[in-house]
């Protein structure tokens, strides 16, 4: 104990600190208190430390010490020193907070307050943002004297506006809240600002010509006039696949992420999300779950591979035998090794090698220069480029396989694994 009180005694001999702040540096030490009665219990331990040490021997000593701590620490060294020799002594301003602390959480917690109950919030976090020269102040102070038992103020209004708030009648909604409130202790304003929704969802599109995202007539688009309800700020979708005009999504459909940008009236429900943009014309989405930001790495990563359905045709005939003997041998998979395409090569692409296996699944044949392919490649491989060979930078393509050149009159996604 006597280390600690030592500890308090130096920091408090070189800078003026509130309770809060004094207190803040021992934040871990201790369960169940506030910064503030911890740092005012401290002082007051120091106070009866020094009157152990003077009040008998050096009456005269005690007066000057507490002069030193009445002007850096305040209360109750203040009222000590005016009862034992009658002189007021009037304090500094704290060297971390400049003693505002106190009136930021009042003040930000009637705020905070105000908000919520005008504007009818029941689901909420709050954020705080400091000016940097406070993190600045109280690291200066930790380091100097090697504490690692401090929390940063930052952390303290934070937690204490909130409890302040919940006393209210407010309770914070960690897990899925409708709105943000970010306190900006440097302006002194609160900026509201609205989670995003997001959704791991199905997509189809039976239609070619069209996007799903980045077009002024794309289901991103679609979507956003039909949820306006919610006043979105935006809506993005992102896919495993390619988006292509010349791609239909059949058979199973593939996995999408739905992101709804700032809803400023709330996040719909999964079945109402379904209700509202489950049929869209030319495309269909359904919704499968409500998810967090933290899943959507899974999600790309588990589904990893596309399954295309793709309709060829060659400058001359194609024997059947040979179409089965390349399924049979390739249905496996086939290592693949592939350079960015010339078409993207044109348009400022930097050139990039990858490799990666691709699984020749099945055949039909329509006619006798007329097939169908079914393929599974990884959704990083440029199938266009896979079947035709683009002058040999996929390698080996299904066009050096055959020997012959191919055109693709159609491509279809029809399902992922």
């Amino acid at each position: 104990m006597s280390d600690l009180i030592d500890l308090v005694e130096k920091i408090l001999r070189k800078y003026p600190l509130c309770d809060n702040c004094l207190g803040r540096l021992f934040a871990s030490l201790g369960r169940g208190l506030t910064n503030d009665l911890r740092g005012r219990s401290l002082k007051t331990v120091l106070l009866m430390d020094l009157f152990r040490r003077y009040y008998s021997e050096d009456p005269k000593k005690l007066s000057e010490e507490l002069k030193i701590f009445a002007r850096n620490g305040g209360e109750p060294f203040t009222s000590s020193l005016k009862i034992l020799s009658g002189e007021e002594i009037e304090n500094e301003k704290c060297f971390i907070c400049r003693s505002e602390i106190k009136r930021f959480i009042e003040d930000f917690s009637d705020r905070v307050s105000e908000i919520l109950r005008e504007k009818n919030i029941d689901r909420f976090i709050l954020g705080v943002k400091m000016p940097k020269d406070y993190s600045e102040r109280e690291e200066t102070v930790a380091r100097e004297y090697g504490i690692i038992y401090w929390e940063s103020i930052k952390k303290e209004l934070k937690r204490e506006i909130g409890k302040n708030v919940l006393r209210r009648g407010f309770k914070p909604d960690f897990d899925d809240p409708n709105v943000v409130l970010t306190i900006d202790v440097g302006t002194g304003a609160i900026v509201i600002s609205y989670p995003s929704a997001i959704y791991m969802i199905k997509v189809w599109k039976n239609e070619r010509g069209h996007l799903i995202k980045g077009s002024r007539d794309s289901l991103e688009n679609m979507i956003k006039e039909k949820l306006s309800i919610y006043e979105p700020s935006e809506v993005r979708i992102h896919l495993v696949a390619r988006d292509s005009r010349r791609y239909r999504i059949l058979g199973n459909g593939v996995v999408a992420i739905l992101e709804i940008h700032s809803p400023r009236r709330g996040k719909p429900s999964v079945k109402d999300l379904n209700e509202i943009i489950g049929k869209i014309p030319p495309f269909e989405v359904k919704i499968l779950s409500r998810i967090n930001r933290r899943d959507i790495e899974e999600i790309n990563t588990k589904f990893s591979r596309l399954i295309y359905e793709i309709k060829i045709s060659s400058d001359e005939d194609v024997e059947e035998d040979l179409l089965r003997k390349i399924v049979d041998e390739y249905k496996n998979g086939i290592l693949v090794t592939q350079k960015t395409p010339t078409r993207l090569l044109e348009r400022g692409y930097p050139d990039v090698m990858r490799r990666s296996i691709v699984n020749i699944l099945e055949h039909k044949i329509l006619s006798s220069n007329r097939f169908i392919m079914k393929i599974s490649a990884d959704k990083r491989i440029y199938i266009e480029e896979f079947i035709k060979g683009d002058n040999e930078r996929t390698t080996p393509s299904l066009s050096q396989l055959l020997n012959k050149k191919l055109d693709i009159e159609e491509i279809d996604i029809i399902d992922h694994i």
